[in-house]
Formats: C-alpha cells, structure tokens, sequence
C-alpha cells in the first residue's frame, strides 16, 4: 500500500479482496495518516523545509519563507509543483499533494477535516 494523489492504492491490487478494500476507503483518512507517517518522501521534505524556517528565522527576516527546493532544480512553471517540481495531480494548481503534506507537518497545522 502506498500513497497515491490525493489517497492511496495497493498494489497489486490482487493482495487485497473487495471487502478489504471497502473497509480501507472507510477508514481512508485514518489510512492516509498511518501511510503519510510512514513516508519517507513526506518526511524528506518535511525536515527541508523546517531546516528552511529555521535558517529564516535566524535572518530576523519578517514573513515567511517560500519552502521549496533550491532552484534552478525546482522549475516553477504551470502544471508543476512550486516546492519540488514534480507534474500536479488533476485539480491542483500550486503544491503536489506530498510537498502540501509536509508543509503541513513542518508548519504544525492541523489535517482538513480534523477535530481540533
């Protein structure tokens, strides 16, 4: 199982039966949570940007910093992710799902949807 866009899949998709995967969309934002822990690539960016807003921070600098990748590696253009560069998922317009994520995390804010 991994994660996928904006959920998840499994692969192949012959290791689980149906009913396995009903229970796993029911429990779908639960799934993501315990597979976004287990990411390394979220983790990876996550700990980039949070070494971004310290060496900010100790700028003095006002605002926030942007939190992507060092450029020229990142190319920012339309249809592609502002922190990593990689081609956005359908529906999206500025961060992949994975660079949101750690965003997210580095800057501590709660999941959508969440009971705070």
């Amino acid at each position: 199982m991994e994660l996928h866009g904006d959920g998840f899949r499994v692969l192949p998709p012959s290791a689980v039966t149906q009913d396995e995967v009903h229970t796993l969309r029911r429990y779908e934002p639960t799934v993501r949570r315990i597979l976004i822990a287990d990411d390394t690539s979220i983790a990876f960016r996550t700990a980039y940007y949070q070494r971004q807003m310290k060496v900010w921070a100790a700028t003095g600098a006002f605002g926030v910093p942007f939190l992507a990748f060092p450029l020229p590696r990142v190319k920012i253009r339309p249809g592609l992710c502002v922190g990593c560069g990689i081609a956005l998922a359908a529906g999206r317009t500025w961060r992949c799902f994975l660079c949101e994520e750690a965003l997210r995390v580095a800057l501590r804010l709660p999941q959508q949807g969440a009971a705070t």
